[in-house]
């Protein structure tokens, strides 16, 4: 029985799988085309990776080693956990079979997109276009405040893209994302179904990254806020000794100016906004609207004092003070 028999996609003339074996052989396989865990990056949904980031895996085969980092390893020590503690017994009662494959799902129409699930779910003698894909995470009490919004289905942007990019490539209509949240230590479950629009974005945000930056080997534009690393090394290693007056930098520094003065301003109106609603809230009133909520609470929270810290143990803070580069673009 071939892999895509087994996962219930023998329908799918499309598809097609790449096993790996270890890690080595799946970091390979992930340079080669794009995956889950990049595709936010590139549509710039990711705030903590950036289209370079993706860049330098891909094309300079530079790969960051978390195997140190305690949020990475009890995701992935969590994952088995949830597959079998929760994701099974929640599905199987419905009639569902739950495997984890060890092997990456391919497309014929769109082969640089790479999809590495981390469970499928399938009822036997039905199309393959209903089968679940299944996505796995595990949420820390920090990171629990990216979820459960209005937006993407109530998950962070750059999921969303994830399972998506799982969809397009399988054919699946929908999926479900299954989180252990650490702080009240439950699972949430999370229905995504297939966004043909965001995939049709997708599919064209990786097919030119794909073909420009991967094949023709040109890293994409620098981020100022995601790269901050690189935009130091750039301003140490390539010294400009003049400058030369530029007619396209004019028209976008003063678009920044316009843009930030606006933000400033509006930032001020919202301040005076928001202030005008708490006297009002103090004095006993509520809006009139019923579609608009008003609250105001008080929530305790506990902060380190560095600067306390400083006063009390001054040798033993400068111990642990690391000297770091930044840097600093002024616009006037």
């Amino acid at each position: 029985m071939t892999n895509l028999e087994l996962y219930n996609f023998q329908d799918n003339k499309d598809l097609m799988t790449e096993e790996f074996t270890s890690e080595a052989e799946w970091l390979q396989l992930r340079r080669k085309g794009i995956g889950g865990s990049d595709i936010g990056a590139l549509m710039k949904l990711n705030t903590h990776s950036s289209p370079l980031n993706i860049y330098k895996q891909k094309v300079e085969g530079w790969h960051e080693d978390l195997s140190d980092n305690v949020f990475i390893k009890k995701g992935k020590d969590l994952e088995d956990f949830i597959l079998q503690n929760y994701v099974i017994p929640n599905l199987s009662p419905k009639g569902y079979i739950v495997h984890k494959p060890n092997f990456m799902f391919i497309n014929s129409n769109f082969p640089y997109l790479r999809a590495n699930v981390d469970g499928i779910a399938y009822k036997p003698n039905t199309p393959s276009s209903e089968n679940l894909i299944i996505e796995i995470k595990w949420v820390s009490e920090w990171a629990q405040k990216n979820w459960n919004s209005d937006e993407y289905c109530g998950i962070p942007a750059s999921y969303y893209a994830q399972v998506q990019l799982y969809m397009a490539v399988t054919g699946c209509q929908n999926a479900k994302l299954f989180a252990l949240f650490d702080s009240e230590w439950e699972v949430h479950e999370y229905n995504i179904p297939r966004d043909e629009l965001f995939i049709l974005q997708l599919k064209a945000t990786a097919k030119k990254f794909y073909e420009y930056n991967m094949n023709m080997k040109i890293p994409p534009m620098l981020d100022s806020e995601l790269d901050k690393s690189d935009v130091v090394n750039a301003l140490k290693t390539t010294p400009i000794e003049e400058h030369i007056p530029n007619a396209e930098m004019s028209k976008y520094a003063s678009a920044y100016k316009n843009i930030s003065k606006k933000i400033k301003d509006a930032e001020k109106l919202e301040k005076k906004l928001k202030d005008n609603i708490l006297d009002l809230h103090l004095q006993g009133y509520k809006p009139d609207d019923e579609s608009i909520s008003v609250k105001f609470s008080v929530v305790s929270t506990r902060r380190f004092n560095a600067t306390k810290f400083k006063e009390d143990h001054e040798d033993l803070y400068n111990q642990y003070c690391e000297d770091s580069e930044v840097s600093k673009f002024t616009i006037k």
